[in-house]
């Protein structure tokens, strides 16, 4: 088996199957493509994929599906929205709802921040490298997570931020948190569908490797 990915989930699922599985980490491993995956695959007579990138790594998910075996998604359950939250989910950044005034938390990283590019709000813009575009009022913030939730707080008063735009990646997350502590709106991008079978958890990838 291959387990494609570097989260918790694809981690918790190598330590399970011991060497039975190969894990391949998505910023080491490169297979040149979606034919060098399928030759991989051949070369190493992988029988089954396991895609557990993250929800938006739709590159490296589209090439899983065309390496000539079958595929099981494993990934994290999405955000789940409690009392009080105040969320709207959008398709891509194009659709999300920001007032012009606003003053915009934005963890999207690189993806599709183009759409962003002439937008008169101001944006605290937060990813691992430079985006290639930025808006015209902007604040670019260098980190890597994961964040704690008085980080997050810090920057919503200290930035006087008013709105939260994030993906739904799931699991733990201040930011969110923080959000809600000070009443901000909170848009979030949708997962990409997925063609394959998905589960949440190693335990049920073993039991669909057992049928």
């Amino acid at each position: 088996m291959l387990i494609l990915g570097g989260t918790q989930e694809a981690r918790e699922l190598k330590d399970q199957l011991g060497d039975d599985a190969i894990l391949a980490l998505a910023r080491t491993t490169i297979f040149g493509g979606p034919d060098g995956l399928r030759r991989y695959v051949q070369r190493n007579s992988i029988r089954t994929i396991v895609d557990a990138t993250h929800p938006f790594a739709t590159r490296i998910s589209a090439h899983a599906q065309l390496a000539g075996v079958p595929v099981i998604r494993l990934e994290r359950p999405g955000f789940q929205a409690q009392p009080g939250d105040d969320w709207t989910y959008v398709d891509h950044l194009a659709q999300a709802p920001i007032p012009d005034d606003a003053r915009v938390f934005l963890t999207t990283g690189h993806h599709e921040i183009e759409a962003l590019a002439h937008h008169p709000a101001h944006f605290l813009v937060r990813a691992l490298t430079p985006p290639p575009v930025l808006p015209p009022s902007h604040e670019l913030l260098l980190a890597k997570g994961p964040f704690s939730l008085e980080n997050e707080l810090e920057l919503v008063r200290t930035r006087r931020l008013t709105h939260l735009v994030t993906k739904d990646s799931g699991g733990p997350d201040a930011k969110l948190r923080a959000a809600k502590i000070n009443a901000i709106p909170v848009i979030l991008l949708r997962r990409p569908g997925i063609a394959s079978p998905v589960v949440h958890s190693s335990e049920e990838v073993l039991v669909l490797l057992s049928n």
